[in-house]
């Protein structure tokens, strides 16, 4: 079993490679114009999120 600080820096990196891979999905959202605008909200919605969670992990 890892000790709590191990999980917690896990948890660090995870939250820091999904905000990373999300960026650069939004940016490839912003450049292609083909992009259905709901796909496009929805992805910014979930960056949102994903950030709030990231701003709340770095609090434990």
């Amino acid at each position: 079993m890892q000790a709590p600080d191990e999980n917690l820096q896990e948890i660090h990196t995870l939250l820091f490679e999904i905000s990373s891979d999300i960026d650069k999905l939004n940016s490839t959202l912003i450049s292609d114009k083909n992009i259905p605008e709901n796909i496009s909200r929805n992805v910014a919605m979930l960056a949102d999120k994903i950030d709030a969670l990231n701003d709340l992990i770095r609090i434990l």
